[in-house]
């Protein structure tokens, strides 16, 4: 027979996680400049804070994503070639 695989495991809830976040996410985006506007903030500034939230949330994927992935010996040597590709 063959081994059954289980289902909830610790990557499968983690990209459950993920997604639910990424909604909750987008739900938040869509009803911000709405939910600014009804607290009498001026349009410019909701778009100061609409696209600091967007910076906000780069900034924190530059930060967070090393740590998601193994190192590899063999990225520096690849950088190193790409760099020396380019300037020729």
């Amino acid at each position: 027979m063959h081994d059954p695989r289980k289902l909830m495991t610790f990557e499968f809830l983690g990209l459950c996680v993920v997604i639910f976040l990424a909604f909750c996410n987008v739900t938040v985006f869509y009803n911000l400049f709405n939910y600014l506007e009804t607290l009498q903030i001026p349009a410019d500034l909701r778009g100061l804070a609409i696209g600091s939230y967007s910076l906000t949330a780069m900034l924190l994927y530059l930060l967070v994503s090393p740590t998601l992935t193994p190192p590899t010996r063999c990225a520096p040597c690849c950088w190193e070639s790409r760099l020396q590709s380019s300037a020729a």
